[in-house]
């Protein structure tokens, strides 16, 4: 009789333990679904910026003031790079006197 109840008890407790470790994994279940949840808001977060920023985009090349500059640009990007950049310090300059 006693082997059957060790038999018993052996069994109670790989039930018992079983069960414990059945619980942890459905912790870690709920935590990857979670954690996959909040992944999946901040791809639609990011989709979003990344739809806002092309229209911006979209928005100022299709802009007036984008089309009526081109010539500037154009000869812009002839300027060699040091006159470029006494261009661009000389225009940095006069903003910073103007506020």
């Amino acid at each position: 009789m006693d082997v059957a109840r060790r038999a018993v008890y052996d069994a109670n407790l790989r039930l018992e333990q079983a069960e414990m470790r059945a619980g942890q994994a459905e912790a870690r279940a709920r935590d990857a679904e979670a954690q996959a949840g909040e992944a999946e808001a901040r791809a639609e977060q990011a989709d979003a910026r990344a739809r806002e920023a092309e229209a911006a985009t979209d928005a100022l090349l299709s802009s007036t003031a984008w089309r009526v500059t081109w010539p500037l640009r154009v000869v812009g990007q002839r300027v060699s790079p040091r006159l470029r950049h006494v261009f661009r310090s000389a225009a940095s300059s006069f903003g910073s006197r103007r506020n």
